[in-house]
Order: structure tokens, then C-alpha cells, then sequence
């Protein structure tokens, strides 16, 4: 129910959200962070349009505060589709990290990339807002 109310305020926000720039959460720890999450809304984007159901992004630390992910969701057609991305946090907060796609030729284009915020997040991980740190993109996240 949390969750839905906090989807439903961002939502609604939605036209002075751009005007600003976000703030991250003061600490995020990132081995509860990692693993699968399920988007339960986002401010639409070109990037995701074939995407009809079934959005998640997966994510696991490696070592030196990268973090690797994989989006995938499903097409219209029924057909699975995934995008694996490669990630860096940006600073002590764990909150801000920059994110390169990885998957097949995309991965060799330099302005693929994202600077991913994380701007809300339940105190027992059950739950994230993300968003870019221009504000342009938004997610809410969930673990179920």
C-alpha cells in the first residue's frame, strides 16, 4: 500500500519534477540493494517503448563499487528482451551511480550512458524511486 501511495505523489508531480534537480538519499547499502526489482511505474521513455509487461532490472556488486545489471522485459510479441548495463557508484553515498550499456554494439556508443540516482528508498528495501539527475526519467521500483 506504501508503495502505491509513494507511485501515486511522484506521479503526481509530474510537471515540476523537471524543474529541478533531484536529491538522493543520504545512504544507500548496496549488498540489500542488489538483486531483482520489478517497475511498477516510470515516466515513459523512447528507450523502454517495446517493453509491453514484466519490467526488471537485476542488479549484482562486483568488486571496486561496480555494479552490473540487466534489464528485461517483455515485447509485445511475447518475446523476452534484455539490455545488460555496467555501473559505477559515484560517490560515498552509494546513492548516485553511472551506468554504460554493455549489450552487443550500443556498448561502443560513449554517450550511452545514465546517471542513476537513487532518490527514495523504504527503509527495508522493499521499495525505490530512481530517477536521472536531470529529472528527465523516473522509476519506481519493488521487490515484488
Amino acid at each position: 500500500m506504501v508503495r502505491y501511495f509513494v507511485c501515486l505523489i511522484m506521479l503526481l508531480s509530474l510537471p515540476t519534477w523537471a524543474s529541478f534537480t533531484p536529491q538522493t538519499v543520504p545512504k544507500v547499502d548496496l549488498n540489500r540493494y542488489m538483486g531483482k526489482w520489478y517497475e511498477i511505474a516510470k515516466i515513459p521513455n523512447s528507450f523502454q517503448k517495446t517493453c509491453v509487461s514484466e519490467t526488471t532490472v537485476t542488479y549484482t556488486l562486483l568488486a571496486n563499487h561496480h555494479v552490473a545489471g540487466v534489464n528485461a522485459c517483455k515485447k509485445a510479441n511475447g518475446e523476452l528482451y534484455q539490455l545488460k548495463i555496467d555501473g559505477k557508484v559515484q560517490d560515498a553515498s552509494n546513492a548516485k551511480i553511472v551506468f554504460k550499456i554493455t549489450s552487443s554494439w550500443l556498448r561502443f556508443i560513449p554517450m550511452v550512458r545514465a546517471d542513476y540516482w537513487i532518490v527514495d528508498l523504504a527503509a527495508d528495501y522493499s521499495y525505490a524511486a530512481v530517477a536521472t539527475a536531470d529529472g528527465k526519467y523516473l522509476w519506481i521500483l519493488a521487490r515484488q
